[in-house]
């Protein structure tokens, strides 16, 4: 799964930057989003939903590294307990770390459940 490529610069006026928003991802097992490269954003937020039948139950988590040499870090007070349909927002701003990914762990359902983040910055 990956997120689509933020366009670099000064922005006057702010972008939406969606992954996973025309298939959802299954939150029937764990999973792992691809790196998105944050350095040009000083401010910037992940909303994220999650619905479906099969009740979802596990932890989604986000975490930051600098570079691919480093290995990744969880970000201080981003784990989100998943029970059931829900979502959750971070704001985060003047981060320091690089690259960002949002990580689901599984714990029990969801097959079929729909997982789905979209990150809103501004540079």
């Amino acid at each position: 799964m990956g997120w689509t490529d933020i366009p670099r610069g000064t922005f006057t006026t702010p972008a939406t930057i969606t992954f996973s928003a025309a298939s959802a991802v299954d939150m029937g097992s764990s999973w792992t989003s691809d790196e998105i490269d944050i350095s040009d954003n000083q401010l910037f937020a992940i909303d994220a939903d999650w619905e479906g039948a099969d009740t979802p139950v596990g932890t989604v988590q986000l975490q930051g590294r600098n570079d691919s040499a480093f290995t990744w870090k969880d970000i201080t007070d981003s784990n989100v307990s998943v029970n059931g349909a829900s979502g959750a927002l971070w704001n985060l701003a003047d981060q320091g770390y690089r690259y960002i990914r949002i990580i689901y762990t599984s714990t029990s359902g969801g097959s079929g459940d729909d997982f789905t983040a979209a990150i809103f910055y501004k540079g």
